[in-house]
């Protein structure tokens, strides 16, 4: 695989800093404004749906950067390392079902209460698929919904923190990527084409580059001409101000 020469005007650059870095070349004041990160014995892991998150929250909002939540994790069952991570069964489950351990950050982040609190953050699930959302959000609603119907015992608890259904918060704040998804793409009145958004993961080993045309040509055969370039390209452009 050759990679091409891009200018910096041809692409954004997405920040991401190493632990060292961070606690070296961080300021403190900074850093007390970030999510704690929880040391256990399977490793360090940030927990979503806590209020601790409020500090970023807040930022993106103010700031206007869009948040991007990049699968991974949820995997309990798989090897990333050793003598088995290479092995095809453990690699088809790794690769297969990655894209479905966004369900919990996604739900977190609406059932907290972070999209409630804070209208102007902007999420988006990067290379997600978007076939598996429309249950998700069908379940969320449902679970809601239930939440409402046992309102003495919310009240006894803390109280919800949702003044709307969950599909509400997805339509106005949260996004999704996607490579391929037949299923998906025939879901856009559920989802809503103004959420949807197409990528090709270059050059990682699930991308669909060098059949990126041919790709979209197959997956948006019925996807009509406005939606696709919506798709395709004006969603990108609108929400990270291209």
């Amino acid at each position: 695989m050759e990679y091409r020469i891009i200018s910096a005007d041809d692409h954004i650059d997405m920040q991401w800093l190493p632990r060292d870095l961070w606690r070296k070349r961080v300021p403190q004041s900074w850093r007390d404004r970030a999510p704690k990160v929880v040391e256990t014995a399977d490793g360090p892991y940030w927990m979503c749906g806590e209020d601790r998150w409020d500090p970023l929250w807040e930022a993106a909002a103010e700031t206007g950067i869009v948040l991007g939540f990049h699968l991974g994790g949820g995997l309990r069952t798989v090897a990333f390392s050793g003598p088995h991570a290479a092995d095809a069964g453990n690699m088809g489950v790794r690769v297969s079902c990655s894209t479905l351990q966004m369900d919990e950050p996604l739900a977190a982040v609406v059932f907290s209460g972070a999209l409630e609190r804070y209208p102007a953050l902007r999420i988006v699930l990067a290379e997600t698929g978007i076939g598996w959302l429309p249950y998700m959000i069908e379940r969320m609603d449902d679970t809601y919904q239930k939440f409402l119907d046992a309102g003495e015992y919310w009240r006894a608890h803390g109280g919800l923190r949702l003044t709307m259904e969950p599909s509400a918060y997805f339509r106005r704040q949260i996004w999704a990527t996607f490579q391929t998804d037949y299923a998906g793409l025939r879901l856009l009145d559920v989802l809503g084409e103004h959420r949807v958004m197409w990528a090709s993961d270059y050059p990682h080993a699930d991308s669909t580059w060098p059949d990126s045309r041919k790709v979209v040509e197959d997956n948006f055969t019925d996807v009509a001409p406005a939606a696709r370039r919506r798709i395709l390209c004006d969603n990108a452009r609108e929400l990270y101000g291209l």
